[in-house]
């Protein structure tokens, strides 16, 4: 079994960055606007937040028959007959399956490292 486990800092850095928002949001703005739009704001901020953490995995690990991604909320379970295609940037890995798509942060490092993970699946 392979493991590619995502820098924390990296990881951490846009949850840290919208939480920050959010409370000089609450603290600075939220007297000096409408009702509505501090609701709304709050609303977009909280989903941006959550579709971070459901989608962004902080690990992911192969075997022979499948890849599991392990993000916040839960662990995700895919085989690998349904990987669809895996596209690399320098700090981004896209993994498409059959039902849904993972976004694997990475430095430039960690970018060969998945590649060597992932260069068995032919897709």
């Amino acid at each position: 079994m392979k493991r590619f486990k995502v820098n924390r800092g990296l990881y951490l850095l846009l949850p840290i960055i919208m939480v920050l928002i959010i409370a000089v949001y609450l603290f600075v703005l939220y007297k000096k606007s409408y009702t509505w739009i501090n609701i709304a704001n709050l609303m977009l901020d909280v989903l941006i937040l959550v579709i971070y953490l459901t989608k962004f995995p902080y690990e992911a690990s192969i075997d022979n028959e499948g890849i599991n991604f392990y993000t916040l909320f839960r662990k995700y379970r895919e085989k690998l007959l349904d990987i669809q295609e895996i596209r690399q940037a320098s700090f981004l890995t896209k993994i498409e399956t059959k039902k849904r798509s993972f976004y694997v942060l990475t430095t430039l490092n960690g970018r060969y490292i998945l590649y060597n993970m992932f260069k068995d699946i032919k897709k």
